[in-house]
């Protein structure tokens, strides 16, 4: 699977991606995921309870990526997060979108 174009950014059929998972956790429609919301994702995603790990990754993600007025994670924020883990290892976020059954 490709996950960059040839300028290094995420290809659209990515970010469709990552856009559906994105929407799936916004439980509340809002157009972002607030703490919970997100930890939901995390909880989800690696396929296991809520722990300490889980805990403190989510707080780790709101210290670092976009959040909007009411401190909520951002779309652009969550890309980023995805950004910075695919450039890292794509593996994990193939992992991630088998997950979804997006591939």
């Amino acid at each position: 699977m490709e996950f960059f174009d040839k300028d290094g950014e995420f290809t659209q059929d990515v970010i469709v991606k990552f856009q559906e998972i994105f929407n799936k956790f916004d439980v509340d429609k809002d157009g972002s995921l607030n703490f919970n919301e997100f930890k939901e994702f995390m909880r989800v995603t690696n396929q296991k309870d809520v722990d300490k790990d889980i805990e403190d990754s989510t707080k780790e993600v709101f210290e670092n990526f976009e959040l909007d007025t009411k401190g909520h994670l951002t779309f652009e924020g969550f890309l980023d997060m995805y950004f910075m883990q695919t450039q890292a290892d794509e593996e994990e976020t193939i992992k991630d979108f088998k997950a979804y059954s997006l591939i």
